[in-house]
């Protein structure tokens, strides 16, 4: 289930939000860009839609971007995504937010420099809940004992592959939210990856989404106030959804289930994370198609895998140059 959006967590001194968003500083909050233009000095030319003049699809032979006027919903190579503004048409101009281009259609393309801290990759898994805490509870599941076997899953495809691994928790305890960052600010990983189980009132949802961390100056996807303060959170933006759609990517591939989407939201272990950082909605045990499989031990192999190597896949491509361009 969604951890909530507050906590204790730091916020940036005026001097490391300037560091932290050097890399976007050319556009400000508010200001739109150029989709034929950007998209178009890539090599990714706009397509036809026959019939349908609110959509567009921009395309080369690596990559496919397609959007939907007034929607902040694009699909970028085939994975939902969810941007912090709409994509408006204007005549035969497509244009989003600056800040959305940077981390949510053009992040194959930013050159974001990745610093090398270890001989072997470390990433943070943080399976959600635990102890008396025990998150979203159904008939037949509850949440931190779900999160926590999945977590040990992906920890071990994660380990035969050289990566080293560490968990929040290991077993069957409580941790506050503060916890969890603190632990990611002292060890520093390549990757932290948050856990959980979705649940809602409607029985008919369904689905797989991934969350990264809300830019300053916009609302969550899930709603809420726009908060123009940033956070440790926001200092890996590119990063960030470079990891939730890779992870999402694969999870959608190897599960089957439903692509709700890389999504954003200021959970506070996502504020408080000042490495690439993202939480991952498995399921919703609400839905009893869903539930039966979240128990299934198969399903839940499948899950693993399908967040292991988007992780895997990660931490291959994040330290190579920009995808091609032609």
């Amino acid at each position: 289930m969604r951890v909530r959006e507050n906590g204790g967590v730091r916020r940036w001194t005026r001097g490391a939000v300037l560091a932290g968003l050097a890399f976007a500083a050319t556009v400000a909050v508010g200001d739109r860009v150029s989709l034929g233009s950007r998209l178009g000095a890539l090599g990714l030319h706009e397509l036809d839609v026959p019939g349908d003049p609110s959509r567009a699809v921009f395309s080369n032979r690596w990559h496919q971007v397609e959007v939907e006027a007034n929607s902040r919903r694009i699909l970028h190579d085939g994975v939902a995504v969810y941007l912090n503004g709409p994509v408006l048409r204007d005549g035969d101009t497509w244009s989003v937010l600056g800040v959305d281009w940077t981390e949510g259609v053009g992040f194959p393309w930013i050159a974001t420099p990745v610093p090398v801290r270890r001989k072997r990759d470390l990433v943070l898994l943080d399976p959600g809940h635990g102890g008396g805490d025990k998150g979203a509870i159904s008939q037949r599941i509850e949440e931190d004992r779900v999160t926590l076997d999945v977590a040990k899953r992906i920890g071990k495809i994660l380990a035969a592959q050289g990566v080293t691994v560490k968990y929040t928790r290991d077993r069957d305890r409580e941790l506050t939210l503060t916890d969890r960052s603190a632990m990611a600010r002292k060890l520093a990983p390549d990757a932290f990856v948050s856990i959980h189980v979705n649940a809602t009132g409607d029985r008919g949802v369904e689905g797989v989404e991934v969350f990264v961390m809300t830019s300053p100056g916009y609302a969550s996807t899930v709603g809420g106030k726009a908060d123009a303060a940033g956070y440790d959170g926001n200092r890996n933006r590119v990063l960030n959804i470079r990891l939730a759609h890779s992870v999402l990517d694969n999870l959608v591939q190897y599960t089957g289930a439903e692509d709700r989407g890389v999504k954003r939201a200021r959970f506070a272990v996502l504020k408080g994370s000042p490495v690439p950082a993202v939480l991952v909605e498995m399921g919703f045990m609400t839905n009893p198609e869903e539930e039966s499989r979240l128990i299934s031990r198969n399903y839940r192999d499948q899950v693993a895998m399908g967040v292991a190597r988007g992780i895997l896949s990660y931490l291959t491509t994040a330290r190579k140059p920009p995808d091609p361009v032609n």
